[in-house]
């Protein structure tokens, strides 16, 4: 491995939570940010599923509409509740990609996530403050409401 390359995986090492499972879904890599976040070691997760991090956070479509889109060979993007060792929830944005070998065909799935449960957390205190409001000055509320709207919509791009 080139000089590049290292500098490319110690990067993602330092930024992401990184896995690759076969196409059954079991794992067999993880890198540390991984096993950092959701507290198992490497040893605990190789050979398991992901189903081993779930948070009961999820419906069950939510789950067969991922593995739908990523076994018929697309991308999926989104964010997922996974429940950590010690029984703390987490929140990673995933991008889960198909990977095929010469013949075309899917032989295993590489995920890099990245922690977003303090956004999270932030998102649902700001719901949470917002709904209090709304009873208490529901005009105010509805001002401030459309403000973080126009932000949401300058970021959305």
């Amino acid at each position: 491995m080139d000089n590049q390359c290292r500098n490319i995986f110690n990067a993602l090492d330092n930024s992401a939570l990184v896995s690759v499972t076969d196409i059954k879904g079991i794992i067999n890599f993880v890198n540390p940010k991984f096993c950092e976040i959701s507290g198992y070691s490497a040893d605990e997760l190789i050979g398991r599923n992901h189903r081993i991090l779930k948070s009961g956070l999820h419906r069950h479509d939510f789950y067969d509409n991922m593995w739908r889109t990523i076994s018929g060979g697309k991308v999926w993007e989104g964010s997922i509740w996974n429940r950590a060792k010690n029984g703390s929830f987490y929140c990673v944005q995933t991008t889960i990609t198909p990977m095929r070998d010469e013949n075309c065909n899917i032989e295993e799935y590489i995920s890099i996530r990245h922690d977003i449960t303090f956004q999270k957390n932030q998102e649902n205190l700001l719901k949470e403050a917002l709904d209090n409001l709304k009873i208490q000055d529901p005009d105010r509320t509805k001002k401030l409401v459309s403000k973080l709207e126009n932000i949401r919509n300058k970021y959305k791009d």
